[in-house]
């Protein structure tokens, strides 16, 4: 009897300490490779970050259904410091970013997605507001409603803010919804917003398509990819084939139809 239980209370000794082994181990002990995790910086960008219905967490959480290799993980940021951020490897990703977004006076090796969405930024004026005779560049004279951290094409994609204020009659907004407040308020002549944005809004408030309208012509064209920084552990590439997969199984145009945006998309 004391060797029957000795042979029992070796065995579960050894199958213990098994388990604490494949513990230890982890995914490694049943040759499940862990998921790699990506930064995915966000700054206050409507309809794409901020905002009741924001694009860029849902479309991390579309990704992270479809495949197992990479785990995407939202990462707020200020606008201003997602230069350095991504130098400095904090955050890996940036989504719906232009690289002619200041990235080549910032010094940085950045990889791209084919675009998904196009568009343009636009002047907006209080409906009836506007004299269609004015010539385009007398909308630079009025005083007009910018994002703080975004880059216009009428100033040469300069975003700092003294440099604007020196030239330009401008009032700085947190986000674009305060730049539009500050127009239908009477605060301001012009605001400057992307139309994508603009379209969310409209579909989300019937009445603000009443009460302001777009001044041609726009001041910048909007081809928004994906962007990676070189050295991160996903590429351009990887992110391009997920695209592809969503593409492919129709996700993709559904997915933008249900955020508004379908009539964007160009991937």
């Amino acid at each position: 009897m004391m060797n029957r239980g000795l042979c029992v209370f070796t065995f579960l000794g050894r199958w213990l300490s098994a388990l604490m082994v494949l513990a230890l181990l982890g995914p490694l002990a049943t040759g499940v490779k862990a998921a790699e995790d990506i930064k995915v910086g966000g700054y206050q960008f409507e309809p794409f970050v901020g905002g009741a219905h924001a694009v860029t967490p849902a479309l991390i959480e579309r990704l992270n259904k479809i495949q197992s290799d990479y785990h995407f993980v939202f990462v707020p940021i200020p606008a201003q410091r997602r230069y350095q951020l991504m130098r400095s490897g904090a955050i890996d990703v940036l989504m719906f970013e232009m690289p002619t977004w200041g990235w080549a006076d910032a010094g940085i090796s950045v990889e791209v997605t084919r675009p998904i969405l196009s568009g343009h930024e636009v002047f907006v004026a209080r409906k009836g507001s506007w004299d269609a005779s004015l010539k385009p560049d007398d909308r630079l004279k009025r005083r007009m409603a910018l994002t703080l951290g975004y880059h216009y094409a009428f100033a040469d994609f300069d975003a700092d803010q003294k440099f604007l204020k020196s030239h330009f009659d401008v009032m700085f907004a947190e986000t674009q919804t305060q730049g539009l407040k500050y127009l239908v308020a009477g605060t301001v002549d012009l605001a400057i917003v992307s139309d994508m944005f603009l379209a969310c809004s409209q579909k989300r408030d019937k009445a603000l398509a009443g009460k302001v309208e777009i001044i041609p012509p726009h001041d910048q064209d909007y081809h928004l990819p994906l962007m990676v920084r070189a050295g991160a552990p996903i590429t351009a590439a990887n992110l391009g084939a997920m695209l592809d997969t969503l593409k492919r199984s129709g996700q993709l145009h559904s997915f933008f139809e249900h955020q508004g945006l379908g009539q964007f998309l160009v991937y």
